[in-house]
């Protein structure tokens, strides 16, 4: 599939100089290596002292091609802060050298003290570089710097050189380091070519355009106008890992430019572009994937007619069908937007991407008269898709009607059925691809996802404490634990349950359900010598009604937030715990029934404790009705967490009879 690009806008043979670009940020001095802490994080480990990308054009025979010069400047405090010494540069690959990016002119040294208190370095080799695929589209020079050690400074810059000027590299001026300064530019010959800018984040960026004029060399007599655009950000602090966060590029500040509008030869006219969602899709539906492979049915239509014959439910057969294909080509675990190969030889090999999987699936579907079409959509880790782009796109599933009902499917993942997806597909929205259109559609469901926990548990007269936890995973848990625990032995599921809930000797764990995923995947096991659940001090013993259960801490601590509260999916959670009191005591204290509600009642925690026939009765139920939350109700939201906590550190007291 060719990307977007626009590769025969001239045919001149022209070169455009680009402004002279200052790249020195000054000399390495001793007091910059001695510095032992950041001045805008004295915690950070290390910090981006200076940064500086700069974007010029060319025109080639081939067409216009941009140029990004990209220095970078770290200083790396203590051990903590070595990460930064392993590089990764990307660069879109393509499918031919046409399209591709070159990536070139790397330099990178680290600067540090030698024996005398002197300023030395020592470079990266060129064999010290090599090259890594990140995914479909994009591979990366990969390298580590020498010689290691607190108080370093590492400095590298190299040269893209790409065709691609649709969407010129999205720049990040923020990382999981503090920012010194971070500056961006983009000389653009505005006569002809034209780009549209947004910033993202919370940061406030200094930006300047400036119009001048220069020469494009090739054509004499004249000078053109040249638009330089200036980007800077000042002291920003790092990115700091807050819980509920599913990708951070989403929120960091940055901007991105696409292009608007071109010219068409030296004095032709200026074409503009409607860069839209429609443009996209019909992209898609130009390449073979989404034509071709939709239509091919002779590989697989004598076995499939073989595995669904004599079933007439069409919800019945739909899931035949799922299950089909679920065994006949195993997931490589690579995300992708298009097939790999002839989706007959994926078939005959038992191994494909996602899209040789679900674009079959959904060949199939077709094939059985349902109404059935791709759904193309970025899992979690390849980010929210803002702009109208083939590559802010990485997976497709398969989107199925059946009468007024609708189903997504993915048959990458052996436990998946319709409707309940693997979770690094819930990323916002995808687009389902008609012959005659497209439209969104919703990829994070509506229903809350259940977990039950049933104990019944005993507490001997020395406050020692044994019973039996049964946990009921339902939808996205049930697919979620059947995942985490299929190829698990017996005692590495007791190992994680130990670690998990900080139990001693647990044990007879059994599983039911496992593949059979129209019902709950059940899970139980027995435990004893239990610590810090219960503790006798005299006369009187000390109960934490939700044992083993409770929350640890609250992972919402800090007192503001700049990024949205992201839980993936609505979730419930359901406790029933029954504890039969020691021989010989009774109920001194029992803490009081509460119901805490957030606004609108997107988030519920409602607690009752009581007494029966000897017994303890917890029944606690958590709701969260929503998949997202805004910050702006962040302090809302913190305080029912530390009201939830509090009522869950509290304790039932037992006194002698």
């Amino acid at each position: 599939m060719r990307p977007l690009t626009i590769t025969c806008i001239l045919v001149l043979c022209i070169n455009f100089t680009a402004f002279s670009q200052n790249k020195d940020f000054g000399d390495i001095t001793v007091a910059m290596l001695e510095a032992k802490q950041s001045k805008i994080d004295s915690s950070a480990a290390a910090e981006v002292l200076n940064e500086k990308g700069t974007i010029t054009f060319t025109i080639t025979d081939r067409g216009w091609i941009y140029l990004i010069e990209t220095t970078r400047r770290i200083k790396i405090f203590n051990k903590d802060g070595y990460d930064e010494a392993n590089i990764e540069i990307p660069y879109y690959k393509g499918s031919t050298n046409r399209v591709s990016d070159k990536i070139k002119d790397i330099k990178a040294n680290t600067y540090f003290l030698d024996e005398d208190g002197e300023v030395d370095d020592e470079k990266v080799r060129n064999k010290e570089i090599y090259d890594i695929e990140k995914n479909e589209y994009v591979d990366a020079k990969k390298f580590t710097f020498p010689k290691i050690q607190d108080g370093v400074i590492i400095e590298y810059s190299y040269s893209v050189e790409s065709p691609n000027i649709r969407n010129l590299p999205n720049w990040s001026f923020q990382s999981n380091i503090p920012m010194v300064e971070s500056t961006f530019e983009v000389i653009i010959p505005e006569e002809f070519l034209s780009y549209r800018s947004q910033t993202r984040g919370f940061n406030k960026v200094e930006s300047s355009s400036v119009n001048g004029s220069g020469a494009l060399s090739g054509i004499t007599g004249r000078r053109f106008d040249l638009l330089h655009d200036t980007h800077i950000a000042r002291n920003l602090k790092g990115v700091k890992g807050e819980s509920h966060v599913n990708n951070f590029s989403n929120y960091i500040t940055s901007i991105s430019y696409e292009l608007s509008s071109f010219r068409k030869g030296a004095v032709g006219d200026v074409e503009y572009l409607s860069v839209t969602w429609e443009d996209v899709v019909n992209s898609l539906k130009e390449s073979e994937s989404y034509s071709k492979e939709l239509e091919r049915t002779g590989y697989f239509q004598d076995d499939l007619n073989a595995y669904v014959e004599g079933v007439n439910d069409d919800f019945e057969k739909m899931n035949k069908i799922l299950d089909f294909v679920k065994s006949k080509v195993e997931w490589n675990e690579k995300s992708r937007l298009f097939c790999s190969e002839d989706l007959d030889d994926i078939y005959e090999d038992g191994k494909g991407n996602s899209a040789d999987i679900n674009i079959m699936l959904t060949a199939m579907l077709r094939d059985k008269g349902f109404d059935a079409h791709p759904v193309v959509s970025s899992t979690i880790s390849h980010g929210i898709p803002f702009f109208p782009t083939v590559t802010g796109f990485n997976y497709v599933i398969s989107g199925v009607t059946i009468g007024e009902n609708y189903y997504l499917l993915d048959a990458t993942d052996p436990y998946s059925s319709p409707n309940l997806l693997p979770k690094r597909t819930m990323n916002w929205e995808g687009i389902e691809i008609f012959p005659t259109g497209s439209r969104p559609v919703k990829l994070i469901p509506n229903h809350q996802s259940k977990v039950n926990f049933n104990v019944m548990a005993s507490i001997n007269e020395d406050g020692s404490l044994a019973g039996q936890c049964r946990i009921y995973y339902f939808d996205q848990f049930g697919l979620n634990a059947r995942n985490a625990f299929n190829d698990s032995s017996e005692e590495k599921v007791i190992s994680t349950y130990e670690e998990e809930f900080d139990l001693k000797n647990v044990e007879d764990f059994k599983q039911s359900n496992l593949e059979n995923l129209d019902q709950p995947l059940v899970q139980s096991f027995k435990f004893s010598e239990t610590e810090g659940f219960v503790e006798k001090i005299g006369e009187k013993i000390y109960v934490s009604p939700l044992l083993f259960l409770k929350s640890e801490e609250n992972p919402f601590k800090s007192k503001t937030r700049n990024f949205p509260i992201e839980f993936t999916y609505p979730k419930n959670f359901k406790y029933r715990l029954m504890i039969d009191l020691p021989k010989g005591y009774k109920i001194d204290y029992m803490p009081e029934k509460n119901i805490y509600t957030m606004t609108d009642g997107l988030l519920s925690f409602i607690y009752v404790v009581s007494e029966n026939n000897g017994k303890i009765v917890v029944d606690i139920t958590k709701e969260i009705s929503t998949a997202t939350l805004p910050s702006d109700i962040y302090p809302d939201l913190r305080d029912y967490y530390i009201s939830m906590l509090d009522k869950e550190n509290e304790k039932v007291v037992l006194v002698k009879s």
